[in-house]
């Protein structure tokens, strides 16, 4: 077997106490190092735009769900009305920073529920900003659900929420 040296790639000269590594030795931990500092730096700026677009992307779901608060509440039906006052309790909540956990929503029909629990559960992130976006999309398809409802038009397929 080999001596330690060899296995290693280091050789020892004898004449002198100090170690020769090889150069693809250097270029190796080189290379690793720049590449991790370059990962950190890209992870940095990508989050910082990826926040800015969660931010505006949220910002137009309240606008856009708040928008026919009204109309909503005077067309739907009594099966409605105590979802969609939770949905509007909710995103004024979220405008001043008072989120909650949503009551009860047992009168709604069983598609529409489904749907809110599939846009819901498919939130994969932990952090506040990340899972309030998932909650205001679940809420605004069950408001695009209740809408069509009220209006008796079926409702086109919708894509699932995405994760970003």
């Amino acid at each position: 077997m080999p001596p330690p040296s060899e296995l290693c790639n280091v050789s020892m000269q004898e004449s002198s106490t100090s170690v020769t590594v090889p150069l693809p030795v250097f270029v190796i931990l080189g290379t690793l190092s720049v590449s991790w500092i370059a990962s950190k730096w890209t992870r940095a700026s990508c989050s910082f735009e990826a926040l800015n677009e969660r931010l505006q992307f949220t910002e137009n779901l309240i606008n856009e769900n708040s928008s026919y608060h009204m109309d909503l509440l005077s067309e739907a039906g009594p099966a409605f009305k105590s979802v969609l006052q939770e949905i509007y309790l909710k995103i004024e909540n979220i405008k001043t920073n008072q989120y909650y956990e949503p009551a009860g929503i047992s009168n709604i029909p069983a598609r529409i529920l489904f749907r809110y629990r599939q846009a819901r559960g498919m939130r994969s992130c932990h952090s506040r900003l990340c899972q309030l976006e998932h909650e205001i999309k679940a809420y605004a398809q069950v408001t695009r659900e209740a809408r069509a409802v009220a209006s008796h038009q079926p409702m086109p397929f919708q894509p699932r929420v995405q994760n970003y």
